[in-house]
């Protein structure tokens, strides 16, 4: 992967990126289903959001958890050999 993009991403979810960004996308996932439902324009039809609220649920997780590349010092933001 390039260092730009690698770069891109630890701006958008911080240093734990990787992990991040797999909660994201489960969470899409989950949430097609239910909002192409809503959006189909029948009346008849009725989403299932049950699924989506366990999303968001496993996306906080996900945007929480630390990668196992990433050290401590990295998430807290301590220069390295230096901790809090």
């Amino acid at each position: 992967m390039p260092a730009w993009l690698e770069r891109f991403l630890e701006s958008l979810f911080g240093p734990s990126w990787r992990t991040a960004l797999a909660g994201l996308a489960a969470f899409l996932t989950v949430c097609y289903t239910p909002v192409r439902a809503f959006l189909d324009g029948d009346a008849s039809t009725i989403p299932d959001w049950n699924p989506v609220m366990a999303a968001v649920f496993a996306f906080l997780g996900f945007a929480k958890a630390r990668d196992n590349v990433v050290t401590s010092q990295q998430v807290q933001g301590s220069p390295p050999g230096q901790l809090k």
